[in-house]
């Protein structure tokens, strides 16, 4: 044989004896030495137990079948199951790779969905937030405003313009402290988690109320107020005067019954006549009306300065 290695009688190897085979059966697939070709069919069936190998048919000889070995079909036979198995690795490679793929493909589509909704999120938190910036400077303009007509009315008003016009400042504050009340009670000035505590909307009167019991502030009274003469008019049987917030003097007339309107520098510009009864005071309500009370007939007249008529 050319072989380099020796093949042993499968007979003697069962029985754990080293013989070195000369034969070869096909059909059990082991070799076999001189000795046990004769008793190989009844060998086979005592060591196996299985009668069928008592027909093994086609015993060759070793030689002959080492020298056909490559041509056998054999190695024909393990070669056809390799390419299956190089087929079968390559088919998973593959299916491995595709879902690899399809799994780049659907993470992709949930970052393009989850950023398309990022984004639909974005813009939408900077719409609100935007259109509550125009909300607030538009409040905050209309509260300057209130500002500075409390100035004007600690400046020039007569004490019942101040009443009046103090009365239609207190309503224009609380709807601006319902309105940013509004705004924490329905989440809108609460987009972002701050670490600053929240602003708690509080009116001056409740404010006032707080600390009432906490100290006593008393009262101002006439003799605590200085006056300062800054101009001196004669027009005699004047008990009233009021001065607007463009700085015209007026002055109810009470013997002549009239409206005197005053330029700056104190000379007449022109009078307003008023109804028989018997005025007594007045005061500016804005620039172009002022409001005239009649305590015998227990009436006040609203009168617009331009037009010099009454209005109701």
């Amino acid at each position: 044989m050319t072989s380099s290695r020796i093949i042993i009688c499968g007979v003697y190897k069962s029985q754990h004896t080293t013989t070195k085979a000369y034969f070869w059966c096909p059909e059990c697939d082991e070799g076999l030495c001189s000795q046990c070709l004769k008793h190989h069919n009844a060998s086979k069936a005592t060591r196996t137990q299985k009668p069928n190998h008592a027909t093994c048919n086609g015993i060759l000889s070793l030689e002959n079948v080492v020298q056909t070995a490559k041509t056998s079909a054999l190695l024909e036979n393990l070669g056809l199951n390799i390419n299956n198995l190089k087929i079968s690795v390559n088919r998973v490679v593959e299916d491995l790779k595709k879902n690899l793929d399809e799994i780049q493909k659907q993470r992709q589509k949930f970052y393009d969905d989850i950023k398309q909704d990022l984004y639909a999120a974005e813009n939408k938190v900077k719409s609100q937030i935007e259109d509550l910036l125009g909300k607030l400077a538009e409040n905050s303009i209309n509260v300057n405003a209130l500002q500075k007509n409390i100035s004007a009315i600690k400046d020039y008003a007569s004490d019942l313009q101040a009443l009046l016009g103090s009365k239609m400042i207190e309503t224009e504050i609380q709807k601006h402290t319902i309105f940013m009340q509004s705004l924490f009670d329905d989440g809108s000035a609460l987009f972002i988690e701050s670490s600053s505590p929240l602003v708690l909307m509080k009116t001056e009167k409740e404010a006032q109320a707080q600390t009432r019991s906490l100290k006593h502030v008393p009262p101002l009274t006439i003799n605590d107020i200085t006056m300062t003469l800054q101009s001196k008019y004669n027009f005699p049987g004047t008990t009233g005067c009021t001065i607007s917030s463009t700085g015209r003097t007026i002055l109810i007339d009470y013997n002549k019954k009239r409206v005197l309107i005053l330029k700056e520098d104190g000379t007449l510009n022109s009078d307003i006549p008023l109804s028989p009864s018997s005025s007594a005071d007045g005061t500016c309500i804005d620039d172009k009306s002022i409001a005239v009370s009649f305590p015998f007939s227990n009436q006040i007249q609203i009168i617009n300065i331009l037009t010099k008529r009454v209005e109701r």
